[in-house]
């Protein structure tokens, strides 16, 4: 996969200079930003994942439940996607 991401002219510079400063030389430009790339997800992940917690917490809703019920609807989702492939 290929991700393009577009920078302003600041940004672009900023993270030139960040990368310069904190890059070790061993490891390559790609490797950097993938790098980065995946802290990146994983903090909003664990961002969004605390936001459904407190609103699961400030609403009283349990979040197995809703675990349990989001499992029922793939698989339901599933059968009928099997369903409609195979006619």
């Amino acid at each position: 996969m290929k991700l393009n991401v577009k920078l302003s002219k600041e940004e672009g510079l900023a993270f030139k200079n960040f990368s310069e400063m904190v890059k070790p030389p061993e490891i390559s430009d790609d490797d950097f930003l993938k790098g980065i790339f995946k802290i990146g997800i994983e903090t909003m992940e664990a961002r969004l994942m605390e936001a459904v917690q407190k609103h699961a917490d400030d609403n009283n809703i349990n979040l197995e439940e809703m675990r349990e019920a989001a499992e029922k609807s793939e698989t339901v989702s599933e059968t009928e996607a099997e369903a409609t492939t195979e006619d």
